[in-house]
């Protein structure tokens, strides 16, 4: 769609809330059927996924406590791009603080968002990280990790099944996933 075929008409913007992840708008808006109103959204910083495969092809999730939900949830690493930091940089980072690891093999293989469609504004990158070895790197002290496992493509699927792997960007990036890898093994195999 190009950006003049937009039917929603910005009458006015303010910014509700701001901190270093996120920025919440309210704007006045004249709705695609002339009436006016308001609507709120979220801007979040950008963010990265990292699907980090062991030699068996094997990917590592994290436990991590989610504050908004108040419960563990086994994730793929993730983290916001800080400022200065180019998407690689922050996917290494997060390799190194959430699991404790290096690699020595990196591929960019998507980018998704907006992580929820209508009150949502991000974009998140997403990574293949390979050749694995271990990292000095410790977590950062506000983060909430009890855990990590590295689990096959066909664990995965049972746990998005019995719903102990629920969160919904991991479930993106892990779809980006196998929709490269299966385009990587038509490429190999063609």
């Amino acid at each position: 769609m190009k950006s003049d075929d937009n039917p929603w008409q910005t009458l006015a913007s303010e910014t509700v809330y701001q901190n270093p992840w996120m920025t919440v708008y309210e704007d006045k808006v004249r709705m695609p059927n002339g009436r006016e109103g308001i609507y709120g959204f979220v801007d979040g910083k950008p963010g990265v996924f990292v699907i980090a495969l062991d030699k068996n092809d094997d990917i590592y999730l994290i436990e991590s406590f989610r504050y908004p939900t108040q419960k563990w949830q086994w994730e793929l690493p993730t983290g916001g791009i800080e400022k200065g930091l180019s998407p690689l940089e922050a996917a290494k980072h997060e390799l190194a603080e959430e699991l404790g690891m290096i690699a020595a093999k990196w591929t960019h293989i998507n980018t998704f968002g907006p992580s929820s469609n209508g009150f949502m504004k991000d974009t998140q990158n997403v990574f293949v990280a390979e050749e694995l070895s271990v990292s000095s790197e410790k977590p950062e002290d506000f983060e909430a990790i009890r855990a990590t496992k590295a689990v096959s493509l066909t664990q995965i699927a049972g746990m998005i099944k019995d719903g102990t792997l629920a969160d919904g960007q991991s479930l993106a990036a892990l779809m980006q996933f196998v929709v490269w890898r299966q385009q990587l093994v038509k490429i190999v195999t063609n």
